[in-house]
């Protein structure tokens, strides 16, 4: 069984990945070769974009929270508003720092602490 699982941050990386698969495809290969020559484009890209370095407190990272009152819903909206004003990467950049890849993976007990950051950052 083969899954295709195609992500981009917009249109463009999209037809370079849809290229690339194609190009794959035409050749009759089963290689991943090019899908890490089209990673190495993406990550290229991704450094080429000016993030603003995100710090979090580590001592604030590794300790356990009470959980707050901040939902999930109110994390997901100040995210969106993020993207929207600094770009996608930087929240991605910030999904790291805390060890997630999606908001919805983020533990309840760092929803005060991610949450602080995000308004940090729209602060800037």
């Amino acid at each position: 069984m083969l899954e295709l699982k195609i992500t981009s941050e917009n249109i463009e990386g999209l037809k370079e990945e849809l290229k690339g698969l194609i190009n794959v495809l035409q050749q009759g290969e089963e290689s991943v070769a090019p899908a890490k020559a089209v990673e190495k484009k993406k990550k290229e890209k991704v450094a080429a974009t000016k993030v603003k370095e995100i710090e979090v407190d580590e001592d604030e990272e590794n300790e356990e929270e009470a959980e707050s009152e901040i939902t999930l819903e109110e994390i997901r909206a100040k995210a969106k508003e993020l993207a929207e004003e600094k770009g996608k990467a930087t929240v991605k950049k910030l999904l790291t720092k805390f060890k997630v890849a999606k908001v919805t993976e983020l533990p309840e007990s760092k929803y005060a602490s991610f949450h602080e950051t995000l308004e940090d950052l729209l602060d800037d």
